[in-house]
């Protein structure tokens, strides 16, 4: 009876195990598939979308204080999003991402320094899900406030010019249209992470270790942490 007894726990235990390491991957394996060949889940919505007429006071004040105009509303899956642009200048090219989904607004903020190299700071909680190629560097923060973001993605942008020396050139007409930008990126992602070996085994790290030790750093904190990108 003992026996049995603990057959059926190894059992139980061996299913939450199976679930445990098996959801990431397949999650994984799911976005993998779709990053490969990502353009059709890419779409501009040249009607807008109502989400974005009535914004949070917090995004509105920011985008106000800041002269931020939106220039596009676009949709990832069922996901839409807006963004909003600085007014013209030199490069680099900045934006604010606004996102609605889960019935909540998410925020962050791009920087496309050249053809291969941008920064991405966000309020995301799944900004480290899955590892990035070399070159698009990320930033993720919980709780703070758009100023304080903005603050951290301005430092991130000083520590990529100054102390990793990286280029600023301007960006080629295909390169300034976000359609584009978006599917190539989202493509690369997913051929980074095929290439990784033994990919899907990995996705339990990256899932329940990776993205909590990586969260609230600082580009420079990541670096400390010596986490590669896969």
């Amino acid at each position: 009876m003992i026996d049995a007894e603990l057959a059926r726990g190894l059992a139980a235990g061996g299913i939450l195990a199976l679930v445990f390491l098996g959801v990431p991957a397949l999650g994984v394996f799911a976005l993998v598939a779709k990053h490969t060949s990502p353009a059709p889940l890419i779409g501009r919505l040249r009607e807008g979308h109502p989400v974005f007429g009535q914004l949070p006071a917090d995004i509105r004040q920011f985008q106000e204080a800041h002269g931020l105009a939106q220039v596009e509303v676009m949709q990832y899956g069922q996901i839409p999003f807006a963004l909003y642009r600085e007014p013209p200048g030199p490069p680099p090219s900045r934006c604010m991402v606004v996102m609605h989904a889960g019935g909540r607004y998410v925020s962050e903020f791009c920087t496309q320094f050249s053809g291969h190299e941008s920064l991405t700071t966000t309020r995301s909680a799944s900004a480290f899900a899955l590892p990035r190629p070399p070159g698009s560097h990320i930033q993720g923060f919980m709780n703070l406030s758009l100023e304080l973001l903005w603050a951290r993605h301005l430092e991130g942008e000083l520590y990529l010019l100054d102390q990793r020396k990286i280029a600023v050139t301007p960006l080629s007409a295909e390169l300034q249209d976000a359609a584009f930008l978006i599917e190539r990126e989202l493509r690369e992602q997913g051929k980074f992470i095929k290439a990784v070996p033994l990919y899907l085994l990995k996705a339990p790290w990256w899932f329940y270790v990776r993205r909590h030790r990586m969260v609230n750093k600082t580009l420079a904190q990541q670096a400390a942490t010596g986490i590669r990108h896969a």
